[in-house]
């Protein structure tokens, strides 16, 4: 199932809302997502900029592949992709052994998108781990 995620800071967790309805199918600790996207809209970003109050314009897209604690909202269900059809089939990793782990942030006052460490826009990962406490992981 393809969603997009967000830190919810309402309630301290990551928000899993699922593409295909625009519906919040729950909550969790910690979500691994294949093939993601990182999505910045600037039009909330702009509001951020001008109003100085947070408001839920950046997400991470993806696969759905494991999560920590998910907590479904309203009775909503999550269909996760096994775990055996995620490694190595991908055309573009075939023979590669190493992940390279890279630590991403965003933080709209400071860069219009998702950020490495050292300031490179990151647009997409083969696979990501973001977590409730701010820290994503992406892995190429």
């Amino acid at each position: 199932m393809r969603v997009q995620v967000y830190r919810n800071l309402n309630n301290g967790l990551i928000s899993i809302q699922d593409l295909s309805t625009g519906l919040v199918v729950g909550h969790a600790d910690a979500i691994d997502l294949q093939r993601a996207t990182f999505i910045v809209r600037e039009a909330g970003r702009q509001q951020v900029l001008k109003e100085k109050r947070k408001n839920v314009h950046a997400f991470v897209r993806g696969k759905v592949i494991s999560m920590q604690n998910f907590q479904p909202y309203k009775g909503r269900s999550l269909k996760v992709t096994r775990l055996s059809d995620v490694f190595f089939f991908d055309q573009d990793l075939q023979g590669s052994d190493v992940w390279a782990t890279t630590k991403v942030s965003y933080n709209p006052y400071k860069a219009p998108h998702f950020v490495t460490p050292e300031g490179d826009e990151v647009k997409s990962a083969y696979m990501c781990t973001v977590q409730s406490n701010g820290v994503i992981l992406s892995y190429t």
